[in-house]
């Protein structure tokens, strides 16, 4: 067995580049393990905890990328640091005669592009505020998909904007739809008359899936940030983003989702809405409904009946629809559950949820947790328990693989399917596991081949189950529309090929994992008592909702990429006009400096 560490010095690259890079590796011949990372303390520390790193290795800096590689001999190992020299170098080509050199900053491209409307950041988060900051400074609205971003940036960014009239969708913001041009991660939408706002990436994903299935379109989707409702922030993209539907004419109807905020500010978000001359419907994904709420606002807890209400109020014919649609489901899990838990051991009685989307992981925990009293999350909902170490499951337990701990320092895991794949197989070496409850999400950002990403694990996950005897029922949500480049009915024979059972809910899939674990015995408990807000003590006009420039919102979209170039190449495919920057972390990814900097600024 031989390691060698390869550093090549100043050479930054991203997350998804650093994936790619490793995944070639580590498919060559003799070679057992691969990784690419940044030279940064936390991934050298990482590195010396698998056995990858070496003296070589422990001398990068920050913005040194680091190749690790484990190796059967001398020469597998000299043919592999062959081939990825031949890789690296073509990736370095320098570009062809008479295009144009990308620019290495952010205030090159701000002066190359002054038309582009929005700056999409996705470089790692202790770099996000900066570069945002210079954005707003230029009088750009600003996507920050980056996580890591700290609070306090996250206040002082989004009042900066407001004050210019500008918005700050994130930081943590995954999607973005905007005249059905998607930013980040996102579905491919048909025009329609429905606004959404939210604070709920996936969230808004589920509910475009749901209603692309009855054939309606979206007119916008403006993410927020996942931080946006809390006390600390106090809703202020909200808001911006309530006004900016308000004005729009090509917005009907508004819903605006989020996980459940503090009393004080979804009080703030309902008296928002009921000053609009639109009906609107809140769903706060997990909480309470309220004891009343305004006429114009229906409130709900569920990604599907807040879809369920807009249906309603678009076509009553879509009332009859959607109740046919749910007794089918209702009546197909009782077929497919049966043969299922036929195959299971008698101690095979556990529920293990691994979600790439934090909303979709909080609609399965309502609609697990009156049935389930002790299910935990890693997501804080309210009636669920917090894991304790959130790398082992103990009885039903449901995580948010994209959340922070998960994603310092690789991609998301709607792109890069390695940890997920990891913990299913991990899940399988539990004797108690019954049900593997999944998500897969599609559209534009996302992997381009989910269903085949997440099969190798599953067959592996059942043989471990099959070799102790046992079975694994495995369960997934597949969240997409018609559009979507991966091909939604595709997607789901892939699935449904290797005895997968699929559901375009995720409230429906947790139903069915539920009947599955619990052999079709489930007593659910009462219902949580109404919440009491006093939405009344807010703004009397739609006069008083934060003023917006409306240019986020109004065609032809164009966007300047700092970060992943994944995303650039996504809007490329949509025909947006995209300036993707040729990024270095500044000061060399020095963070004492960094530091200094920050405090001159």
């Amino acid at each position: 067995m031989i390691i060698k560490t390869i550093v090549k010095p100043n050479r930054y690259a991203d997350s998804v580049f650093l994936m790619s890079l490793a995944s070639r590796a580590g498919r060559l011949e003799g070679v057992e393990e691969a990784s690419a990372l940044m030279g940064t303390p936390e991934n050298k520390r990482l590195l010396s905890e698998a056995g990858l790193l070496d003296d070589e290795g422990e001398k990068a800096r920050p913005d040194d990328l680091v190749i690790a590689l484990r190796a059967d001999s001398e020469q597998s190992l000299r043919a592999a640091v062959d081939r990825i020299d031949e890789w690296m170098a073509h990736q370095l080509t320098d570009i062809p005669a008479g295009e144009e050199q990308p620019p290495r900053t952010l205030d090159s491209a701000l002066s190359r592009r002054p038309d582009a409307a929005l700056v999409l950041i996705s470089v790692p988060g202790q770099y996000a505020s900066r570069e945002a900051r210079t954005a707003l400074q230029g009088g750009r609205h600003v996507m920050i998909f980056s996580d890591h971003v700290s609070l306090e940036d996250e206040v002082v960014l989004k009042k900066l904007a407001a004050e210019q009239g500008l918005m700050v969708m994130g930081p943590d913001c995954g999607t973005a739809i905007l005249g059905g041009r998607v930013l980040g991660f996102g579905n491919v939408m048909r025009p329609g008359r429905i606004g959404i706002a939210g604070a709920s990436g996936t969230g808004i994903q589920e509910i475009c899936s749901l209603l692309d299935r009855f054939d309606e379109g979206i007119s916008h989707a403006l993410g927020l940030g996942g931080r946006d409702l809390s006390e600390s922030v106090g809703g202020l993209c909200s808001r911006q983003a309530i006004g900016l539907l308000a004005d729009d004419p090509e917005t009907d109807i508004i819903c605006f989702v989020s996980k459940p905020p503090g009393p004080e500010v979804a009080a703030e978000i309902l008296g928002a809405l009921s000053i609009l001359k639109k009906p609107s419907v809140a769903c706060f994904l997990g909480g309470r409904v309220p004891e009343s709420s305004p006429e114009n606002v229906q409130v709900t807890t569920v990604l599907k009946d807040a879809v369920k209400w807009i249906l309603q109020h678009r076509d009553l014919t879509h009332q009859e629809g959607f109740a046919r649609f749910e007794d089918d489901i209702a009546k197909r899990i009782d077929q497919v559950a049966d043969p299922q838990i036929g195959k299971l051991a008698d101690e095979q009685r556990d529920i293990r949820g691994l979600f790439s989307g934090g909303s979709l992981c909080a609609e399965a925990g309502v609609a697990l947790s009156r049935f389930l009293p002790k299910l935990s999350t890693n997501i804080g909902l309210p009636g669920c328990r917090l894991v304790e170490d959130v790398s082992v499951s103990r009885g039903h337990t449901l995580i948010d693989m994209g959340a922070d701990e998960f994603t310092a320092g690789v991609p998301h895991p709607m792109i890069d399917f390695t940890a997920r794949n990891r913990r299913i197989i991990q899940e399988a070496g539990d004797p108690r596991t019954a049900v593997i409850l999944f998500d897969l999400v599609l559209g534009y950002g996302a992997h381009s081949d989910p269903a085949g990403a997440i099969l190798p694990a599953v067959r592996r996950a059942r043989r471990i189950a099959a070799d102790r005897g046992g079975h694994l029922c495995c369960v997934a949500s597949l969240c997409g529309t018609r559009g979507d480049p991966q091909e939604l009915e595709k997607q789901r024979r892939l699935l449904a090929a290797e005895d997968v059972l699929v559901f375009s809910s995720t409230a429906h899939a947790a139903h069915c994992a539920l009947r599955v674990a619990l052999r079709g015995e489930a007593v659910g408990s009462a219902a949580s008592r109404p919440w009491k807000l006093d939405w009344t003590a807010q703004p009397e006009t739609a006069g008083d909702l934060p003023k917006t420039r409306d240019d986020l919102l109004q065609p032809p979209l164009k966007v300047i990429n700092l970060g992943l170039s994944w995303f650039a190449e996504a809007l490329t495919q949509q025909e947006v006009p995209v300036l993707q920057v040729d990024w270095r972390p500044p000061a060399g990814g020095d963070q004492r400096l960094l530091e200094v900097l920050r405090k001159l600024q």
